[in-house]
């Protein structure tokens, strides 16, 4: 059984990191458990660990780094003995003495101690490093949120305590960015003159425990794939946060949606690792038809989401996906679920979204307005199953088996295909 669980994780890290490694942070998703001390794999996460590792290294880097004598530089100390020192050219170091006129002070010139310069521009240039790669993320997630805003807004508590930790997603990558700049002010203040950054390690390379920590941070970061396993491996036990199971089952459940499409030959516009990592929406496009897939919209009693939806119990509703296409009446809506529970009676109430979601726009029944709900509410779930299984006979609800270690893309081609049939029978020619 042990077994079976990490070959399910490594699956789904692997198909996950393949996409791009921020499906593997947390964002808004609840915290898993990674080994402490672990290395990560490329991402948010990391470029913030690695930029307040870094930062935090320096004051230990400074004070072990070794000073030599610079003979170029000098300091003029007193001395009241004139052993190693000169007479004072001060008139206040001099004191008459009878007719005589003795000093009382000498003057030492004294060499400044330099740092080791190499040393503090390989330490710069790792610092201008780590800003330069953590500020091509914080452009990417300030996109990301803004759209994930899109997605979730309302009115709820849910939906208040999303925009709060939006905001605080954001606020560390501001920090993280805020720290190195502090880092390298003061390293230059250390070295007491400005200082261009080089790519060289200095040699000899300083030999306390503080750089050699430098050394083994340059070199991850130079090559971090190498560390995958590792982190593969903490998902399993214990200490540090990373993306709950779960939660990484759902973004790889909505991968292999996208995947699914692309094997069709419908193309994709937007962040679609935006959505995945934090909400938002996903533009499919083929021929004349677009489809619509929304990652964790909220869904609210006020119709003016952009989903065309909005729900009819209860404050909100938040479904995992949700395929919007053309339809008769306007736009309709297919629903999916992820869950990892495999239990019928747990699949079964994912048919509540049937119930719980109708289209801003009316449907016609001789003429006559009535309510559209989604044309479809189904589960997906790791289940070992080569076909979906119906829980209505007419194929409202049901599930859709999606076992990253028994994968057979069989069963979810068969239902998007039916998505992708309605959606080329309504669609403007």
């Amino acid at each position: 059984m042990r077994r079976t669980n990490e070959l399910f994780v490594e699956r789904i890290v692997a198909d996950l990191r393949a996409f791009s490694s921020d499906l593997l942070e947390t964002g808004l998703a609840t915290s898993g458990r990674i080994e402490a001390g672990a290395p990560r794999a490329q991402g948010m996460r990391a470029e913030l660990g690695g930029a307040h590792a870094l930062a935090s290294l320096v004051p230990g880097l400074l004070a072990d780094l070794a000073t030599r004598d610079d003979p170029t530089r000098v300091e003029e100390h007193e001395a009241t003995t004139p052993l190693r020192a000169s007479l004072s050219r001060r008139p206040c170091d001099w004191v008459r003495v009878g007719p005589r006129i003795l000093p009382k002070r000498w003057s030492r010139l004294v060499p400044v101690p330099e740092p080791d310069l190499p040393a503090l521009r390989w330490l710069i240039r790792q610092l201008r490093d780590r800003g330069e790669k953590l500020e091509i993320v914080r452009e990417r997630v300030a996109k990301q949120v803004a759209d994930a805003r899109i997605a979730r807004a309302g009115s709820s508590r849910f939906a208040k305590s999303d925009e709060l930790a939006l905001d605080l997603l954001r606020a560390r990558l501001d920090e993280a960015a805020l720290v190195l700049v502090r880092a390298e002010d003061l390293v230059r203040r250390h070295a007491g003159r400005n200082l261009q950054p080089s790519a060289s390690p200095p040699s000899p390379y300083p030999g306390t425990p503080a750089w050699s920590s430098l050394r083994r941070q340059a070199t991850f970061w130079s090559s971090p794939s190498s560390f995958l396993p590792g982190y593969v491996r903490s998902l399993l036990h214990d200490a540090v946060a990373a993306a709950d199971v779960p939660y990484l089952y759902q973004r790889w459940c909505g991968l292999k949606l996208l995947q699914a499409f692309d094997a069709r030959g419908w193309t994709t516009r937007g962040d679609a690792t935006g959505a995945l990592f934090l909400a938002g929406r996903i533009v499919l496009e083929r021929g004349a038809a677009t489809i619509d897939l929304w990652v964790e919209p909220r869904l609210t009693r006020y119709r003016d989401n952009p989903t065309g939806f909005h729900c009819i119990r209860g404050d909100d509703v938040t479904p995992d996906f949700m395929l919007v296409t053309p339809g008769p009446y306007g736009r309709d809506a297919f629903v999916l679920d992820a869950t990892r529970a495999i239990e019928r009676k747990a699949l079964e109430t994912k048919d509540r979204y049937l119930a719980m979601i109708a289209s801003n726009t009316p449907g016609f029944t001789a003429g006559v307005p009535v309510i559209r709900h989604p044309v479809r509410a189904w589960a997906c779930a790791p289940l070992l199953a080569q076909h979906c299984t119906l829980f209505r006979a007419d194929g409202k609800t049901g599930c859709i088996p999606m076992h990253p270690v028994e994968w057979s893309s069989k069963p979810l081609e068969g239902w998007i295909g039916d998505v992708v049939k309605y959606a080329n029978a309504w669609a403007k020619r």
